[in-house]
């Protein structure tokens, strides 16, 4: 919801511009956003994989108990 209503603000102001600095300013406040957004996205991925990794430990662990106890 956040991330909407300041695209739209932004988005508002760009169609109110006057002159080339103002746009520019503008562009720079998108590209800042964007990053915030990028760098958000990366740390959900890092999440993501560090669970997986996890997970497949678990399963390897899992598996691996489930062996020796067959064999025993």
């Amino acid at each position: 919801q956040q991330e909407a209503a300041s695209l739209a603000k932004l988005e508002n102001q760009n169609k109110n511009t006057e002159g080339n600095l103002q746009a520019l300013q503008i562009a720079n406040q998108l590209s800042a956003e964007n990053i915030k957004q990028l760098q958000a996205l990366k740390h959900v991925l890092a999440l993501q994989a560090n669970a997986q990794t996890a997970y497949a430990s678990y399963q390897v662990s899992k598996d691996s108990y489930e062996n020796k106890l067959l064999i025993s």
